[in-house]
């Protein structure tokens, strides 16, 4: 918007939100050291644990997947869990698509669920 001449530089300073930058920030810190300490792959392979039966695989990993989006940003949710949801059901012989698809849907209303909604609509 500042190449187009639509904002000034000031304007553009004025419109950025810190609190939403730090709370985005925070999310960010938060879910990376989840990741490190291994917290998504422990639920997830929790989780994996009922794949012999995709009824109650698919109602834990959508639980599951809805309850951490509220808290952390639903992205990283789905990144650490779709390469596990995707191994355990290839291996019981099931199509993980559609568990791919319930994990990504339970992750955005898991997340705009919340008092802030969405982290990319903030």
């Amino acid at each position: 918007m500042l190449t187009t001449g639509t904002l000034t530089e000031i304007e553009s300073l004025k419109a950025i939100d810190a609190p939403t930058i730090l709370l985005l920030y925070s999310l960010m810190v938060l879910s990376a050291q989840f990741t490190l300490g291994g917290f998504y792959t422990r639920v997830a392979l929790g989780i994996v644990k009922f794949v012999t039966r995709p009824e109650v695989f698919l109602l834990a990993l959508i639980s599951s997947s809805a309850l951490l989006s509220a808290v952390v940003a639903n992205d990283i949710v789905c990144l650490a869990f779709t390469p596990v949801i995707c191994v355990a059901a290839v291996r019981a012989s099931l199509n993980p698509i559609p568990f791919v698809l319930a994990l990504a849907c339970a992750s955005n209303i898991g997340s705009a669920a919340t008092i802030m909604g969405n982290p990319q609509n903030m």
